[in-house]
């Protein structure tokens, strides 16, 4: 496997996606902690938002870039019910899956331009993902932190 599926899959010192949220109840998704701007409900439709748009490029579509930043974060601040968070949850574990099996692709498929007036390429959006990712969960960590709900259930890493 190589460094950037295992980065997209949260190995070595980044945190699973997936784990950072799985277990948290529904009704802490969104809970407001503080002065700071968003929930982890809100955080985990910014995820999925931005892992989406990026898909759509990488499968040849053209997804318009909002207008303006807030259009890419939900605008409620929990989901409302455990369905609502369930299926966010899931939607997550399934693109995940995808950048997965897009980082395992032959060369000839990461090096596929995917914007050109960028030069993105598929490869590239899948860095910027991981580091996009990587930002807000550890925003999704340390909200957790404030909210009593940390470590995950499966253990995680306390710091």
């Amino acid at each position: 496997m190589s460094a950037l599926v295992d980065l997209i899959r949260g190995k070595g010192a980044h945190i699973d996606p997936v784990k950072a949220v799985e277990d948290l109840p529904w009704e802490m998704a969104g809970r407001r902690v503080g002065h700071l701007p968003h929930t982890i409900w809100q955080q985990l439709g910014h995820l999925n938002y931005w892992i989406d748009f990026e898909l759509k490029k990488i499968e040849g579509q053209h997804p318009k870039v909002p207008e303006r930043a807030e259009m890419s974060w939900p605008a409620a601040d929990g989901p409302a019910d455990e369905t609502g968070w369930a299926l966010e949850v899931a939607l997550l574990r399934t693109n995940l899956s995808q950048l997965a099996t897009l980082g395992e692709a032959k060369a000839s498929t990461l090096a596929r331009i995917v914007d050109g007036r960028t030069g993105m390429t598929v490869e590239s959006a899948l860095w910027l993902l991981v580091a996009h990712n990587s930002y807000h969960v550890g925003q999704i960590v340390h909200l957790r932190q404030a909210l009593g709900a940390w470590p995950a259930a499966d253990g995680g890493l306390s710091w």
